[in-house]
């Protein structure tokens, strides 16, 4: 079995690949040295300002999550999430860090969010739902797919998503998920299904085949 102890150690180890794999996912064009540099205080020559900027935001929020989760303070809730998303999409969007105030498309397909003024209810939903949920895993899955396709925030929801789940994963002593660039294909292919048809199951079977993947790349045997 996992203790905190193990979880914060793999965690805190792969951190600089966990704020890479994250940036790929958004388009941001640093390589791991690269984004090693800039988290280590450095400028790199001939790259955007704002994914330079971007890669210190997300390096940031994970630092924040893992310093919850090592002090017993992460919770699932809507401060939490709002923290995540102001430190994970400020050097994206200006109005993150609240709920969206405005309708939002999705790039790459006709799924259309929730109307605005619907987002307090549902994610009060989500909140009951996962705060009483028995199975810590299928309770994490489900905050990053519903984040992902309600679009709580202006921009940055995949990123929000991702950190609210690897906080409950990590507070129950499991190993993060996170997509390095082999796996970022099937990724795209299967949330943009996800999103259209509103079916969870490939996408939870990714989830768990990455998290199941991190567990054996951390096992003590």
């Amino acid at each position: 079995m996992n203790t905190k102890k193990d979880i914060l150690f793999a965690a805190i180890k792969i951190k600089n690949q966990l704020v890479y794999n994250m940036a790929k996912a958004e388009g941001n064009t640093h390589t791991i040295a690269e984004v090693t540099t800039v988290i280590e205080g450095f400028t790199v020559g001939g790259k955007k300002l704002q994914e330079q900027q971007q890669v210190i935001q997300i390096d940031k929020a994970w630092k924040y999550l893992i310093d919850l989760v090592e002090k017993n303070q992460f919770a699932f809730d809507k401060r939490t999430a709002c923290e995540l998303n102001q430190l994970a999409a400020s050097a994206d969007y200006a109005e993150v860090g609240q709920f969206r105030n405005r309708g939002v498309q999705i790039t790459g397909t006709d799924y259309k969010p929730p109307l605005f003024n619907t987002i307090p209810g549902l994610w009060e939903d989500m909140e009951k739902k996962i705060n009483s949920g028995k199975n810590p895993k299928t309770a994490a899955y489900n905050v990053f797919l519903e984040i992902a396709r309600n679009q709580y925030f202006n921009d940055g929801n995949k990123r929000t998503g991702q950190l609210m789940m690897n906080g409950v994963l990590m507070s129950n002593n499991l190993h993060v998920v996170t997509f390095p660039d082999k796996i970022l294909p099937e990724y795209f292919d299967k949330i943009i299904r996800f999103y259209e048809t509103g079916d969870k199951t490939e996408m939870i079977d990714l989830l768990d085949g990455r998290q199941k993947d991190m567990e054996l790349s951390f096992s003590k045997n």
